[in-house]
């Protein structure tokens, strides 16, 4: 597990190390100047002609203490100190009258600011702001920020993070350095990995500087992220003394008419995922294709019934079904008429077990709230933008803006685990912290993904995972094999199932 921290828990963190564990304010920026100056010095050439543009903040002390260490070292370095001499935090003040007394170049005049050539340096070190930014940039720092990014023959380095980024959430203030390279401290951030700010950080290296886990006390931080070797020990292992039923049995209500595309690719992924057992619920039209496609699976087709006797009946047969299974999986290309919305109720008031809803399930959700009584902790919800701002009633940018806190009131409110599902994915349950996912590629923007999603999480819920573990490692799961099957059919090419064959692949690698 790795925390992506917001400002305000990596100020506390900060402030934690100097004052309860007494590690000198200077001590840390020092670490973090040395940290900065041995990650540059693997790209970048001796002969190289090196600008440090830095703020008045801390993070231009650590940037302006990187221009004394590459001085030192035998580079040459040019600082320009573009911040508000009448505001300069301490440390960084020192930084200054140290580079003085080395006699290291440094611009401070506004005029002559404005007219460095940028383009004149192979490397350029961005230290205007750090993670306290929370206004939107000023027009002399605009036009700085934009000479960084036109500098097309530098190298740009960003410490902590891109000056114009917004650490808690990625946004711009306004605008943005767009880095080649950000060297992060202690901790990586939040804004570091979230839309758009996670396009102008290039590659994000992390550093130690003496902040560490010891630092955060009980506070734990709202947001965690996994990488695969966390996914390694969180999935559970296959025992070989074991038949079908050992794997779980899930039911899925899935497929209507001209939309078994829908329900064979939400069962073929649960089926590939380590489900033992699956029934497709489904239209009577989908038999035919879905025997060929994926006879391993167990069908119960049905037609619509408007005989109030005759639904009785097939309401009596979904019933059975349903509870026989460990888990229930509804909303894959259902649609939404009468007679589904029926149907659906009787397998949200019946089931005994964990829950899956997506796609059509949520829309008939929003359009009818009495449903809300049938679900409770044991549901996870997988919207996708429109379905959630048809489940809350905000428009789509107002959700894309704030994925977070949607994600998390939502699920708070409704007493659920919800899947937020966009470029970045988060996964939000009451009692716990926030799971966002950083993994995934754009091949991953494409028709089926989302039900090839449901089938994964399915498929881990009816292997024994908690609700939580199942929603954080599905969304995981899911994610690196599009990262698989992108390597294999591009961007691009790939589709729903060239993800589902490459499940295999990302379960070879961690379990098998």
């Amino acid at each position: 597990m790795q925390y992506l921290l917001k400002t305000s828990e990596m100020k506390a963190c900060d402030i934690a190390t100097s004052e309860y564990f007494k590690v000198p304010s200077i001590c840390l920026m020092e670490r973090a100047a040395t940290a900065t100056f041995e990650e540059i010095k693997k790209h970048i050439e001796i002969s190289d002609n090196i600008l440090i543009v830095a703020g008045s903040g801390n993070n231009g002390g650590d940037a302006l203490a990187t221009a004394r260490l590459l001085y030192l070292d035998g580079y040459n370095v040019t600082a320009a100190f573009v911040g508000n001499a009448e505001h300069t935090a301490n440390q960084t003040s020192l930084q200054l009258e140290i580079l003085k007394k080395y006699k290291i170049p440094i611009i401070a005049n506004a005029q002559d600011i404005h007219k460095i050539d940028f383009n004149s340096y192979s490397c350029i070190i961005d230290g205007i702001f750090g993670i306290g930014l929370n206004r939107d940039i000023t027009e002399n720092y605009r036009k700085i920020i934009e000479k960084i990014n036109n500098s097309y023959k530098s190298k740009i380095f960003s410490v902590d993070i891109p000056s114009g980024i917004n650490a808690d959430n990625g946004k711009i203030m306004g605008c943005a350095v767009k880095a080649d390279f950000t060297i992060t401290f202690a901790f990586r951030k939040a804004g570091q990995f979230l839309y758009p700010g996670a396009d102008y950080c290039g590659e994000i290296i992390l550093k130690d500087i003496g902040i560490t886990k010891h630092s955060l006390f009980k506070n734990k931080p709202q947001i965690y992220t996994y990488s695969k070797e966390d996914l390694h020990n969180k999935l559970p292992k296959r025992i070989n003394n074991s038949n079908k039923g050992t794997f779980g049995k899930i039911t899925m209500f899935v497929g209507s008419k001209n939309m078994a595309g829908a329900a064979y690719l939400s069962a073929k992924a649960a089926l590939c995922s380590g489900a033992g057992y699956v029934r497709i619920i489904t239209s009577e039209e989908n038999r035919q294709i879905l025997q060929t496609l994926i006879p391993e699976a167990v069908l119960f087709t049905y037609s619509n019934i408007d005989d109030k006797n005759n639904f009785l009946a097939l309401s009596e047969d979904v019933r059975r079904i349903i509870q026989s299974s460990n888990v229930v999986a509804c909303g894959c290309g259902i649609g939404e008429d009468n007679f589904t919305v029926r149907l659906l109720e009787i397998l949200l008031k019946y089931h005994e077990g964990q829950l899956v809803l997506d796609a059509d399930a949520l829309n008939i959700l929003a359009k009818n709230n009495y449903l809300y009584k049938y679900i409770d902790k044991n549901t996870i919800i997988t919207p996708h933008l429109g379905e959630m701002s048809r489940l809350t009633g905000k428009s789509i940018k107002e959700i894309k803006g704030n994925l977070q806190e949607t994600s998390k009131n939502f699920a708070e409110e409704h007493a659920i685990c919800c899947i937020l599902k966009d470029a970045r994915t988060f996964v939000s349950m009451p009692g716990f912290a926030d799971y966002l996912n950083i993994h995934g590629c754009n091949g991953m923007s494409t028709a089926g993904s989302g039900d090839v999603l449901t089938g994964i999480i399915s498929a881990l819920l009816a292997n024994g995972m908690s609700i939580k573990d199942a929603a954080d490692c599905g969304v995981l799961i899911h994610s690196l094999a599009g990262e698989e099957a992108a390597l294999k059919y591009s961007n691009t090419s790939m589709t729903a199932g060239n993800i589902i064959e490459e499940i295999s692949t990302v379960f070879r690698t961690l379990i098998d």
